[in-house]
């Protein structure tokens, strides 16, 4: 009963990482951990199977190190892509695929409306609010990351 209760309180002060934490192999060969942390990740519900969708978040680089997110993949769609929105000169909302989000080093971005985001396109199926869908994203240098967002 004794080893339980000092199992407890060791754990109770050892800090829990988000799940973004994964070991990577550095530059010199010697493991680091990913450190990025992603917050409030969702997913707009779509209106119809075949429909386009899109994941948001919050990322927070914690780090000295700048973090390059190369691409996302989701089996929810067809295709998945990096994209970002805009309003161009004339005034007319715009989106454009991007092949890079960069997270600088202490830094947080978000992907929201109306700009950076995970553009789902071609759905497999409808989302629904509740709905939870897998997806991952593939980081420069670093092992892919599997997230889970909730549909809204």
């Amino acid at each position: 009963m004794k080893n339980l209760f000092a199992l407890f309180i060791i754990l109770l002060f050892v800090p829990i990482r988000g799940l973004a934490e994964a070991p990577v192999l550095g530059e010199r060969g010697t493991e680091e951990l990913l450190t990025l942390e992603f917050h409030d990740v969702w997913a707009r519900k779509s209106l119809t199977h075949g429909a386009n969708s899109a994941i948001y978040m919050e990322i927070n680089n914690p780090t000295d190190k700048e973090y390059v997110i190369r691409a996302a993949e989701s089996e929810v769609a067809e295709n998945t892509e990096l994209h970002e929105s805009f309003v161009d000169e004339n005034g007319i909302a715009r989106m454009m695929a991007l092949d890079k989000i960069v997270v600088p080093a202490r830094a947080r971005i978000s992907l929201k409306p109306k700009s950076l985001h995970i553009m789902l396109l071609g759905l497999q199926r409808t989302l629904k609010e509740g709905d939870k869908i897998q997806f991952t994203l593939e980081i420069e240098d670093s092992d892919p990351v599997a997230l889970i967002a909730v549909v809204k």
